[in-house]
């Protein structure tokens, strides 16, 4: 196999020869030989029922001064439209498996309960920015009635008499539920159950909601860990009726709020990051239950919701940082490199730090997470390709080391392939050379989101404190030669 290698021109600057004699990290894209495609749906969101008031400042009702939609901002709505969110997820968080669906319809209703938003506003929000709709059911306190109805006045047509309560409250067409999740956090604050009863559980719910509607929702099964993955991949006990298993990773122990943002230090940066890495260890195990249980791929795998775990902002008036932006891209490198098993993930924006937009008064930011998240769009339903590094040193602080640069490719629905970097190591830039087996490389342009501090954020008087920055690349000497920024993350188009 033959390897064509290019230099890259980072920033407008070519990287003086000098750095040739220094220790790169190789990085051999194989472009020959593309594997499974990325989902779209790996790059959905999660909207928690805590942030129902105000959905983190999107929703502002109808009659606010703040331009907006339905209710919700322009600005937000315009914003999220960049990042083309496939899946919007909600309710999410413990509540959901408190939140009875009827508090959430009619001005009297949703005014009683303090449910700004509720079925009718979630809706809103899912066909403005033109994603699929993930309704959580309740099983913690609700019933297999309540779901079914749940259902029933979501998506049936004319003629129930649920549909026309739905009718009654301002919607004649039936919504489309693309996916309904049985349960949220069966394992713990949604009922403390073990594997085996809520499998029982599951099949009593699945049979009456899928009676409802014109076109029955994909059903979700609600896991934790590999156990839960292991019972609920079989036949045992559970039906056939689940078109999906969502796994959720448990909190790091030993979590501490003093580790957010502002004033991070290195010790919780790795620490952020190690855990980020990890992520791979915890798909891998439940990827390998589905493999056994379920050899035909019937079951698709999901992260319902997922964080930082222990990331830099564990307190609701804690920012947003660079270092969360570098957690996100970790999770993306693994979410693709678990493509084709791996079907949707959904972050938890209600999780402290991980927002993606915060509005508040007139003003929005944009939180580094957000730009991580357009940077990759790209990746959205495009083809993996295999990556291998070597010569990859270690970066380690402590007791915890991992390997300093991350990497991803893959060919996009635009069919030009997509390189995305992590550089972990927030002190020491980086020389990288990239080969593509396959391709002949004309150029590379893209960009890099790096600060100069690791707890660096933006806020209303500070917006773009961090922001990507233009990264381009030409073709020369037979070699693509980058040099990756500390704390850094980039994503590149290779022209062919």
């Amino acid at each position: 196999m033959k390897y064509l290698q290019f230099p890259i021109m980072a920033a407008g600057l070519l990287v003086a020869a000098s750095a040739w004699a220094a220790q790169t990290v190789d990085i051999d894209i194989d472009a020959e030989h593309p594997g499974a495609v990325i989902s779209k749906n790996l790059y959905g969101q999660a909207a928690g029922h805590s942030d129902a008031g105000n959905f983190g400042g999107m929703w502002v009702g109808p009659r606010s001064k703040i331009p907006n939609i339905k209710g919700w901002r322009k600005d937000v709505v315009a914003a999220l439209k960049e990042l083309h969110v496939p899946v919007l997820r909600w309710p999410s968080g413990c509540a959901a498996d408190e939140y009875n669906w009827r508090d959430g319809i009619g001005p009297r209703a949703r005014a009683a309960a303090g449910n700004a938003v509720g079925t009718h506003e979630f809706f809103d929000l899912v066909e403005l920015l033109g994603a699929d709709a993930y309704v959580n059911g309740n099983i913690g306190t609700g019933s297999p009635r309540e779901a079914a109805d749940w259902v029933e006045y979501m998506a049936a047509p004319s003629g129930s008499t649920l549909a026309q309560l739905r009718t009654k409250n301002g919607r004649a067409e039936p919504y489309k539920v693309a996916y309904f999740g049985v349960g949220r956090a069966p394992w713990g604050c949604g009922g403390n159950m073990t594997p085996q009863y809520y499998a029982d559980l599951y099949n009593q719910y699945a049979v009456f909601i899928r009676g409802k509607g014109k076109e029955p929702p994909k059903l979700i099964a609600s896991g934790s860990g590999a156990e839960w993955t292991d019972e609920l991949s079989t036949k045992k006990r559970i039906r056939d009726y689940r078109d999906g298993i969502s796994v959720h990773r448990p909190p790091a122990a030993g979590r501490d709020s003093k580790s957010a943002a502002p004033g991070l230090a290195e010790e919780q940066w790795i620490g952020a990051l190690s855990r980020a890495w990890q992520i791979n260890e915890f798909i891998d195990s439940n990827v390998a239950m589905l493999d056994k249980n379920d050899a035909t791929k019937k079951i698709s795998l999901v992260m319902g919701e997922w964080d930082g775990g222990d990331a830099t902002a564990q307190q609701r008036s804690q920012q947003n940082a660079l270092s969360d932006a570098l957690v996100a891209a970790l999770h993306f490198h693994a979410f693709h490199a678990h493509a084709g098993r791996l079907g949707m993930a959904n972050i938890a924006q209600q999780a402290p730090g991980q927002e993606l937009i915060q509005a508040e008064g007139k003003a929005m930011v944009l939180t580094p997470t957000y730009h991580a998240f357009r940077m990759h769009v790209p990746f959205q339903d495009a083809v993996s390709l295999p990556v291998k590094l070597t010569n990859n040193p270690t970066y380690s602080l402590g007791s915890i080391a991992l390997p300093t640069v991350s990497a991803s490719a893959a060919r996009a629905r635009d069919g030009k392939l997509y390189l995305s970097l992590v550089n972990t190591d927030p002190k020491e830039a980086v020389t990288v050379t990239v080969g593509v087996a396959g391709v002949v490389a004309k150029a590379a342009s893209g960009g890099v989101l790096t600060a100069g501090a690791m707890d660096a954020y933006n806020s209303a008087a500070a917006p773009g404190s961090v922001a990507p920055a233009p990264l381009m690349a030409r073709a020369e000497q037979g070699k693509l030669l980058l040099t990756l920024k500390a704390k850094s993350v980039s994503v590149l188009a290779i022209e062919e």
